[in-house]
């Protein structure tokens, strides 16, 4: 079961030959349970996931902290089906809204209010719409993505980052991480504008300019 929740063996029944018949269910761990709603209601109060993990301590990273608050268990619901093979892959996690998924709802005695888990799923997908659109928005800003070359690896230079922080990478450090490349991550503003300098100090020097000039007759400057 996870975090707030515990195992909770009974006895459903005998068999012919006198065995008890036993069936596992979940219940709330008294010791975590308030734990857990606290952080829901904290997250819906719009405190952030550092200080939700301070004070509750029901989860180690913002991730599994995210994962806490989308498991649909903790309204009494519980999820079968959410593994499968996916293109020749065993146990691929699937979204709990997944069509084939199966939810079977009052299973066992819910942590949390539907209402405020609703309102946790709302805030969830805007934060998650949110991060999406900040992605795209600076991906169509890294304009030499493609046109630099890893002297190391012999591979591209791409961009990435969010709203924040923006980089250029060697994708063998991209796809790889640190075990794969020990190549430095180069800030998007500090390598454009030294790339960018280096053109117009080198490229479009007076000389060429005077050249395009005179073959191009009807190209005019802009000041």
């Amino acid at each position: 079961p996870p975090v707030g929740y515990r195992p909770k063996r009974t006895t459903t029944g005998m068999r012919h030959n006198g065995e008890p018949i036993f069936h596992v269910k979940w219940e709330p761990d008294p010791e975590l349970r308030d734990k857990v709603l606290h952080a829901f209601e904290m997250y819906a109060s719009g405190y952030t996931s550092g200080e939700i993990i301070e004070q509750t301590g029901i989860a180690s990273n913002k991730s599994s902290l995210c994962t806490i608050f989308g498991n649909p268990t903790y309204i009494g619901e519980r999820v079968f089906n959410m593994h499968r093979r996916t293109g020749g892959r065993v146990g691929v996690r699937v979204g709990y809204n997944d069509p084939e998924v199966i939810r079977v709802p009052d299973a066992h005695e819910s942590i949390v209010p539907r209402d405020l888990f609703n309102k946790v799923q709302q805030i969830l997908g805007q934060r998650k719409a949110k991060q999406k659109r900040g992605v795209e928005r600076t991906n169509h800003t890294f304009v030499l993505s493609g046109v630099l070359w890893c002297a190391v690896h012999g591979v591209k230079l791409t961009g990435f980052g969010n709203t924040q922080r923006r980089y250029y990478a060697c994708e063998t450090l991209r796809r790889g991480g640190r075990k794969a490349s020990d190549c430095p991550l180069l800030k998007e503003e500090s390598l454009e504008s030294f790339v960018f300098d280096n053109i117009k100090q080198k490229v479009f020097t007076k000389s060429r300019v005077r050249c395009i000039l005179r073959k191009y007759p009807t190209v005019r400057l802009l000041s």
